[in-house]
């Protein structure tokens, strides 16, 4: 079987953008699946966390290596600023 690849480039907010979605997108299943008592459903999520989490990986891997470790940060927080005397 021959497995399809697909490559393009990403600039460094939007690789920190799909980093945020994959930390989001876990934090959602993992709730979910700890939330039903349905064993079909639990195999479903753990499946496929097991499987977002290894492309969230190899995306902040080569994330890391062009943009440095910051490309991991997400903070909301309002940026203090000085005003001017």
């Amino acid at each position: 079987m021959n497995t399809k690849t697909l490559d393009f480039e990403l600039n460094d907010w939007e690789a920190r953008f799909l980093l945020e979605a994959c930390r989001t997108l876990h934090a959602q299943w993992l709730k979910a699946a700890h939330a039903t008592l349905d064993e079909d459903e639990q195999a479903d999520y753990s499946n496929d966390l097991g499987q977002l989490e290894i492309v969230q990986r190899r995306l902040e891997q080569e994330s890391c290596k062009i943009f440095g470790p910051q490309v991991k940060e997400f903070s909301r927080e309002a940026i203090a600023v000085t005003p001017k005397p």
